[in-house]
């Protein structure tokens, strides 16, 4: 990723944890043993999991392609991505649909828990980790009871280098959001200024996610591909 890339994507994964500071719905999944939120606005719906249609020389996390309602659609095995010590397929396993710019992809988790609404006061900043382990998708640590749940930018983990998926329509949304960031190419530092700047075309023109209607939860559906 060249300079001026990565300027873009650090404004992105600011943006999102500014967005998940103020709180908001989340859908909360397992992986493993820990538990994790993502913005219920980004998923689509909630289906059984059915072995997908290999692609020949596809990285391990990539589990393959479904046809959906049209669409080809990958499936990305989010507990292989992000390094889940088992990778079991049960009954309780399920894909998560996600729409994000325009986009579906779906990811596989262990099981899903609930929709859970989280003000801004039960979320807390991700933690300053060290270099070995990747942070940037980390938008914040929510708490409720007992719980302990990870918010994670699904947006920009799909659009990272290592997955793709996104690529194109996450750097236009990146264009939108970093031109206050770019000087961080010569300077090592955002700026404050910022630069007349044109929205990209394909954001603009890209569809946008489904809205969930009344509570969030009742925007999900669970199919079964039986």
């Amino acid at each position: 990723m060249d300079m001026i890339s990565d300027a873009r994507c650090v404004a992105q994964h600011e943006a999102a944890r500014g967005a998940t500071a103020k709180g908001g719905e989340f859908l909360t999944f397992r992986l493993g043993g820990d538990e994790y939120g993502i913005d219920i606005l980004k998923v689509q719906e909630i289906r059984s999991y059915d072995a997908p249609t290999r692609i020949a020389d596809a990285p391990p996390f990539i589990k393959g392609v479904v046809h959906l309602r049209g669409a080809i659609v990958p499936i990305v095995d989010l507990r292989i991505k992000l390094g889940c010590e088992r990778a079991d397929y049960t009954r309780l396993t399920v894909v998560i649909v996600l729409n994000v710019e325009g986009r579906v992809v779906g990811i596989v988790v262990d099981s899903v828990s609930d929709v859970l609404a989280l003000e801004g006061g039960a979320i807390e900043p991700a933690p300053e980790t060290s270099r070995a382990i990747d942070t940037r998708f980390i938008t914040g640590i929510g708490s409720v009871s007992d719980r302990v749940l990870i918010l994670i930018d699904i947006e920009g983990l799909m659009a990272s280098d290592e997955i793709g998926l996104l690529d194109s329509a996450h750097r236009a949304r990146c264009d939108q959001t970093s031109a206050a960031c770019l000087s961080v190419c010569t300077t090592g530092r955002c700026s404050t200024s910022r630069r007349p700047h044109q929205p990209a075309a394909s954001a603009s023109n890209a569809p946008a996610a489904p809205p969930a209607s009344g509570t969030q939860a009742d925007a999900l559906q669970l199919n079964s591909n039986t």
